[in-house]
């Protein structure tokens, strides 16, 4: 092709047809434009693809582990309900509300029977893809995986206040009861630890550690729902790729 534009090139020159020859150089750089115009589409579409491609495999393992979230976060929710529920009793029971005979005899299952125990909180979505916020192109799941981020700082917020309560300020009365306390599963009911109720700083603790388990609580139930609105987009997003 090149030779044959060539031909017809050194033919106007050698011929004297100036005028002609400039109109079909004109020309030729036209075509050469185009060529390059039509190349560069091509390649824009071949990198459109890449990052399409590349962008629905980020939205599947958002989509696995904004699941697995789920699942640990739903979980942790039940262990602070399953806390608060021993709290409020411990209070009642230590402020003469309620009798011996009317406490439960065994703590929930979601405690494992231990209930001054901290929560860890870390999402699986948000440390598997620290940079899917940047990479994703698509605006809506941006905008609500960056929801989903700050909602979670709220949970980790509140849950780590929960946590150094329990770790700092129940401390000392671990040293102090240590020989009362009951070790992991052996805890019963309330009363097994009626020690708290011996003086207005070990009530008062509970109370203040049953005030941040509460935050938790409502962090969480909102961290949740953001949970479930991430995880109907990127779906709808799946479906609209055929994937």
């Amino acid at each position: 092709m090149i030779k044959f534009f060539r031909k017809i090139r050194y033919s106007l020159m050698e011929t004297g047809k100036t005028t002609k020859y400039f109109k079909y150089a004109i020309g030729e750089i036209i075509l050469v434009v185009i060529g390059i115009l039509i190349a560069l589409q091509i390649n824009n579409w071949n990198e459109n693809r890449k990052a399409k491609t590349s962008e629905v495999v980020l939205v599947k393992q958002l989509l696995e582990d904004a699941k697995t979230d789920s699942i640990f976060f739903n979980d942790r929710i039940q262990s602070l309900k399953g806390q608060k529920r021993f709290y409020n009793e411990l209070v009642q029971f230590c402020s003469n509300e309620i009798s011996k005979d009317k406490v439960r005899k065994k703590l929930d299952l979601t405690l494992m029977e231990q209930p001054f125990i901290q929560l860890i909180y870390q999402s699986n979505l948000i440390t598997n893809n620290p940079d899917a916020p940047a990479q994703l192109a698509n605006g809506v799941l941006k905008q609500s995986l960056r929801n989903y981020i700050a909602k979670h700082k709220y949970v980790a917020t509140s849950l780590e206040n929960h946590n150094r309560k329990i770790e700092n300020d129940f401390a000392a009365f671990r040293i102090k009861y240590h020989q009362l306390i009951p070790n992991t599963y052996k805890a019963k009911s309330v009363i097994d630890y009626s020690f708290l109720c011996d003086n207005d700083t070990g009530i008062g603790l509970v109370k203040f550690i049953n005030g941040k388990n509460s935050d938790a609580i409502m962090n969480l139930t909102t961290f949740l729902e953001a949970n479930q609105e991430l995880t109907i987009k990127l779906k709808d997003y799946l479906v609209q790729h055929n994937d």
